[in-house]
């Protein structure tokens, strides 16, 4: 494995490079499978990179499905990057999904209160 790395550390730097630049572009699908890719790699160079999809995730989060979430996190975990704040915005958007089907579920069964008149 420290072999490839050595023969291909310049064109994974690149990768890194080229993922930054178009980050304004990446959806939260591409988000998560170029940090699923380091992290596979276990490309610790990559780490600055993540860093910044990390944050460009953020807002994206609430469009996000599950595999997109377990796999940018996941990633995060097998590299050890640290990046609270798109693990908040996960925890939060949890809370909103779970607020949401709640709701949804009382307005099924009739469960809110009828205004009086």
């Amino acid at each position: 494995r420290a072999g490839f790395f050595r023969q291909e550390e310049d064109t994974l730097l690149s990768f890194c490079w080229q993922t930054e630049r178009h980050i304004p572009r990446l959806g939260l699908r591409e988000i998560s499978n170029a940090c699923y890719g380091m992290a596979r790699l276990r490309f610790e160079p990559a780490r600055a990179t993540m860093r910044l999809l990390g944050s460009a995730a953020i807002p994206r989060i609430g469009k996000a499905n599950g595999q997109e979430l377990a796999n940018t996190a996941w990633a995060f975990r097998k590299l050890s990057v640290r990046a609270p704040q798109f693990f908040d915005a996960i925890t939060r958007a949890q809370r909103i999904n779970a607020m949401v089907r709640e709701n949804a579920h009382a307005l099924r069964v009739g469960g809110f209160a009828k205004p009086q008149v």
